[in-house]
């Protein structure tokens, strides 16, 4: 009877140890995967958001920017002033780096149909640039996104939480410089084939 109860016993610990070494082995295959997560929770809801297409969500984390508009001519510089402003008459806008730049209006913003991405690239905290611009504010953070045509980017600039400029980017894979980086949340993704 003493000999049954030993053997079932080492049968339970053995089994017990089993379960135990199947555990382990599997939290460390899935520790590999990589991840979205930058462990900042307003960074890592911007993300999700992107990723999933959720537009009115997003739209709910874009922080405008007030600034004056102006009448002159170019490229560059604070917004013109449409119809009926008055040059200096202060506007709410969202800045967008493309190949012109221009501005969201807050009246705009309603139609904006959002992003268009297929993968998160890289994100990290952003260098205050050398050149500082009140109207197209660089944020504290960079989340970069690889364009759904895989050969764009886009970088959405985030300040306390919110979106303050979106950046696009016309090449692939997408450059970071190093100048820009104060640290990475997420390393850049390899793409390489």
């Amino acid at each position: 009877m003493v000999a049954k109860k030993v053997r079932n016993l080492a049968l339970y610990i053995n089994l017990a140890s089993i379960l135990l070494y199947a555990c382990a082995v599997s939290t460390t295959q899935t520790s590999n995967i990589p991840t979205n997560s930058t462990g900042m929770v307003e960074l890592d809801r911007i993300i999700e958001l992107v990723l999933r297409g959720d537009t009115n969500e997003l739209k709910s984390l874009i922080r405008l920017t007030q600034t004056s508009c102006t009448f002159a001519d170019g490229l560059g510089g604070p917004p013109k002033c449409l119809d009926g402003e008055q040059e200096g008459s202060v506007v709410e806008v969202l800045p967008i780096l493309d190949s012109e730049g221009h501005f969201l209006r807050k009246a705009e913003l309603e139609n904006w149909e959002g992003l268009d991405v297929s993968a998160l690239f890289a994100v990290y905290e952003a260098a205050q640039p050398k050149f500082v611009d009140k109207d197209h504010p660089a944020g504290e953070y960079a989340i970069v996104f690889i364009g759904k045509n895989k050969n764009t980017s886009v970088t959405l600039r985030v300040d306390q939480g919110n979106i303050v400029r979106i950046d696009y980017g016309y090449e692939y894979p997408p450059t970071i410089r190093e100048d820009e980086v104060i640290r990475y949340l997420i390393q850049p993704i390899d793409v390489s084939p």
